[in-house]
């Protein structure tokens, strides 16, 4: 069963449906300063409708056109719809807000903590520290880690009237600003830590 967490900052939602995990902690606040958003709405303007008709019948389309496998998951009411780019897992989740329109969330985990035999791999208070950098950096891009389950969360969270306003183009650039922010995070980590050493970013299976 999945579990559903939402943390609410500045209007924003980072949300968890497929692959959910718990005892999610954020640790920086939101740096008011930045504007990076990456979606911006295309001219066919649609009201926004449920969570169910955002996800399904305008946001999975645009996903499979671009040629993801893209699927629609509906367990528990806990709605979403997940794909997966360059062998990760990735999902979108909707959060009704108010003034008409939706928050749009992308999600990703990334980064497992610990070895098989549940020894720490990385630096924590590096972690923390690397983490906090791309937070106070990001307005719209987020990192969130896990104790319970050492792994880390990247959300990229905007407000948008539909799903029926993104293109496949701005879907693409997102998951490049996250693998961006990702590459970024790991040479905060490192220098903070100072540790040359590869990073895993093999992804930390959920629930």
């Amino acid at each position: 069963m999945k579990t559903k967490y939402l943390i609410l900052v500045a209007a924003l939602a980072c949300t968890t449906t497929s692959w959910a995990q718990n005892d999610l902690q954020k640790f920086a606040p939101f740096n008011k300063k930045s504007t990076q958003g990456p979606i911006q709405e295309r001219n066919d303007f649609q009201g926004p409708g449920t969570v169910e008709q955002e996800l399904k019948e305008r946001l999975l389309p645009t996903l499979l056109e671009a040629g993801f496998n893209a699927k629609y998951y509906n367990q528990d009411g806990e709605q979403s719809v997940d794909f997966k780019y360059k062998d990760k897992n990735y999902w979108y989740t909707v959060d009704k807000v108010t003034n008409g329109a939706i928050g749009l969330t992308l999600n990703t985990n990334s980064l497992k903590m610990y070895s098989d035999d549940g020894a720490p791999k990385y630096s924590e208070e590096a972690v923390l520290e690397a983490i906090n950098e791309i937070n106070n950096k990001y307005f719209s891009m987020k990192m969130y880690y896990n104790r319970q389950k050492g792994n880390i969360r990247i959300c990229q969270q905007t407000l948008i009237t539909t799903a029926g306003a993104v293109s496949q183009e701005i879907v693409k650039k997102s998951l490049d600003d996250m693998e961006a922010a990702w590459e970024e995070y790991v040479r905060f980590y490192k220098d903070i830590a100072g540790d040359n050493a590869d990073i895993n970013t093999s992804e930390q299976p959920g629930g």
